[in-house]
């Protein structure tokens, strides 16, 4: 049995990607709007290289920024004891509104341990995250 999982999940908000994008690229008001997140912390810019740390209820994630195309996709990659998680965020403009799609892959020791259980953690999360994120940026104010 494969120690990686994928899991994906899309949802439309009824904003621009520049709305969109804008909270994303804000890692360290991620824990504002996402209870999947605790805290985040970026170091340095928002580029690609730069380092962020994700706590997550009892997960203490070590990040790195691995691409950044702006405004369409950004690539995180992500490591704790006996867990890596790759998150990948697509953004993409399907009139009138804005499609996001987060993909996020895991792999490790605990996967293969407990493969059931993480992949209904990982689904867990991509649905609050996406929810969270339409509802936080559907109450930004027009310009």
């Amino acid at each position: 049995m494969s120690s990686i999982i994928t899991a994906e999940k899309s949802i439309y908000i009824d904003k621009d990607l520049e709305v969109v994008w804008n909270i994303i690229s804000d890692v360290n008001s991620w824990g504002k709007w996402n209870p999947s997140i605790d805290h985040a912390v970026l170091y340095g810019q928002f580029e690609k290289g730069s380092k962020l740390k994700l706590v997550s209820g009892k997960w203490d994630f070590d990040c790195v920024i691995g691409g950044i195309n702006e405004g369409k996709n950004l690539a995180i990659f992500c490591k704790t004891m006996g867990l890596v998680v790759n998150l990948d965020w697509d953004l993409k403009i399907k009139s009138p509104n804005s499609e996001i799609k987060l993909i996020v892959s895991a792999e490790g020791f605990l996967v293969s341990l407990i493969r059931k259980r993480t992949m209904e953690l990982v689904d867990g999360i991509l649905e609050s995250t996406l929810t969270s994120l339409k509802f936080r940026a559907e109450k930004v104010p027009e310009s």
